[in-house]
């Protein structure tokens, strides 16, 4: 994740650490500690930061350090869930197993698959590289994080 681009967002939305975290949902000295690369973002922190500061695709795409290649669609926030459904689908359409994916990752096996299964949220970095390795489009990658697109 971007940290520089997130701190950029957040005083442009007239936002303070502590309000920002009050609406992410969690301490402010945890959110202090995430932004200043202490620790890792949880990707449903990411979701409700994107809320938060109702960014946009071109933002959303700056601050996961990922290419827009394509600027045809918006994006529109609303009850947003990583679709771990459509992750194990994508994994297995690009023919990867957990074992390949977690080798990539530098995780176990056992981590990886408990991420896919949901049982542990996917930190904001392990999903940027996760979105890497399988060559995710905007589309695939917007799908996974429960953003709707609009064309």
């Amino acid at each position: 994740m971007n940290l520089e681009k997130l701190k950029e967002f957040r005083n442009h939305s007239e936002c303070t650490k502590l309000d920002l975290s009050i609406k992410i949902g969690i301490p402010y000295s945890t959110y202090f500690d995430k932004e200043n690369g202490k620790t890792a973002f949880k990707l449903a922190e990411f979701i409700e930061i994107v809320k938060a500061l109702g960014l946009n695709k071109e933002e959303v795409f700056e601050l996961l350090n990922l290419p827009l290649k394509h600027s045809y669609f918006e994006i529109n926030i609303g009850n947003s869930i990583m679709d771990l459904k459509r992750l194990k689908k994508l994994r297995i359409e690009k023919r990867y197993t957990h074992q390949m994916l977690s080798s990539l990752l530098n995780m176990s096996v056992a981590s990886y698959s408990k991420r896919e299964k949901g049982i542990i949220d996917f930190k904001i970095d392990e999903f940027e590289n996760l979105s890497k390795i399988l060559e995710l489009s905007e589309i695939e990658i917007l799908e996974l994080l429960g953003l709707e697109y609009i064309k």
